[in-house]
This record gives C-alpha cells, structure tokens and sequence, in this order.
C-alpha cells in the first residue's frame, strides 16, 4: 500500500491542508517532509501514527484486562503480600491501562485545534494493487467533549470502487451504518459485526473491531466470509510505518505488552521487597 494524499482539517495546529505524495500519479515509494520547526511537520507524521496505533485499541485493551486479571489472580494466592502493595500493582496497571493505547478517543483527545469548534477531520487517501481508495475520520465536539462522528472507508468492490463502510455516531451516542452488501457473505457474522458495532464502536474503530475479530477466528473463515478487498486494506494498514526524531513504528505496541508486563511485575517485586523491610 502507498498512500497518495492525507487531508487534515482542524488537526493540531493545521487548519486546513491536503499534502500531496503522488509523483506521475502514482504514490512516492519513500515520503520525507522537512521544514522549519513549528511548521506542522510532527503533526502530520502524528496522524499517520495515530492512524497506526487506532487498529490496535481493542486488542491493547483485552490484553491490559488480561494483565490486570493475572495480578488479581497471583495477590490471591500470595497471602503474604501486603495491602499496599497489592494496591500499588493495581494501581500501575490500571493507570497503564486508561493510557491513550486503549481507546481512540484518548489517541485523538489532544489533536482538535485550539479555539475550533468544527469537526476535526482526517482523510488518507491511498492505492494499493493499483486501485485507488481513501479512509476517513471525523470527530465532533459537544459541550468540549469529542466523539467520533464518522468513519468510513471506500476502496475496489468487486472492479470498480465504493464504499465498503460508512458508520456515523452522534454526541448521545447514537449509532447507524451502512456496510456494502459484498463486505460479509455469512448472516452470522455480520450478526456478531452487527453487535460488535454498537457495542464497542465510537471508542474503538470498525477497523479495530473488525483487526481483533479477525484475530479471534479462523483465517479460512474470515477468508471465505469477508471482502477479499477489504482483508487486503487491512492488512496493509497493520504495516503502516514512520520514523520521527521522537518515535519510530509498525503498529507494534501490542506485541510490546507482554514485555511491559513483565516489567511491570518484577518493578512491583522489588517494590513489595522494599515494603516488607
């Protein structure tokens, strides 16, 4: 996947800005972006992380449960271990785990311009295999407070492109969408996309739910039962990559967690040691 353009509107500190990445209409292989500092460079590499730490908020969110259930699990049997420190482990976790890494509203809570009160508003637009496509993503504000209102993506559908999803969402939270009929061949599945949607959506995208319930079950099922188009956008965007003066990435930070973990625990180790002397 190359992406040819990203149209940012009220992000950051850019009002409005399309940046072009196409050369002979086609994507550049290698995107650099230089200038002067204050000129928005960071921002418009920070939404492309965004963007790549956004597929994974689901998924960071179950594994961080996962963690906190584990240390509930060990202060159980560990009788000797005191009230305090027990606390301090929960506290390290929890704290970890309403970090930005699990909802995209927390991804997205700091990038709304200043002072503006219109929608943020993030388009990339990209090609892969030669078909051209784009994902979007707008927030709105009630009362200071931001909520995803729209989410939509539009790629190749059988030959010709549209739109595979559009979900929009109101302040109250309200939610309707509109799938592609190609997008799922199983009345199953789109019962169990159905519920997943409006359970989970607004604080977590389609594309996170759908990168985790892809996770969760069988490659041949999700093969014959999902948009072969769809898989491949997907896919690509997993791989998204970038490199700042302050951070580098593929939307790896799940596969970090479990080094966090156990970070976190032997941290906590030595903690209890200090507490029991």
């Amino acid at each position: 996947m190359m992406f040819t353009e990203i149209e940012l509107k009220n992000y950051m500190s850019l009002k409005n800005i399309k940046l072009d990445m196409k050369q002979k209409n086609d994507a550049k292989s290698i995107v650099a972006i230089y200038g002067e500092n204050g000129s928005g460079k960071s921002n418009v590499v920070s939404a492309f992380m965004n963007l790549s730490l956004s597929i994974n908020t689901l998924k960071s969110q179950k594994i961080f449960n996962k963690m906190e259930s584990n240390i509930l699990s060990d202060d159980e049997n560990d009788n000797n271990m005191s009230d305090d420190a027990k606390k301090m482990k929960l506290d390290a976790i929890r704290s970890i785990q309403n970090s930005q890494y699990t909802s995209l509203l927390r991804i997205f809570q700091n990038t709304y311009l200043f002072g503006e009160h219109g929608p943020t508003e993030l388009k990339f637009n990209f090609k892969i295999d030669g078909h051209a496509g784009y994902y979007k993503l707008v927030f709105e504000k009630s009362n200071g407070k931001a909520y995803l209102a729209t989410e939509e993506l539009n790629y190749v559908i059988k030959k010709s492109s549209g739109m595979i999803y559009i979900i929009t969402g109101d302040k109250d939270g309200n939610i309707s969408y509109k799938l592609s009929p190609q997008l799922l061949k199983n009345k199953e599945l789109f019962a169990s996309i159905d519920d997943s949607i409006y359970r989970l959506w607004g604080k977590h995208s389609f594309l996170s739910i759908f990168n985790e319930f892809q996770n969760e079950n069988n490659n041949k099922y999700i093969e014959d039962n999902v948009l072969a188009s769809f898989l491949t956008v997907i896919s690509d965007f997993r791989q998204i990559s970038f490199k700042t003066d302050g951070a580098s990435g593929m939307s790896q930070f799940p596969k970090l967690l479990p080094d966090l973990y156990r970070e976190l625990s032997i941290m906590m180790d030595q903690k209890n040691v200090l507490l029991e002397q």
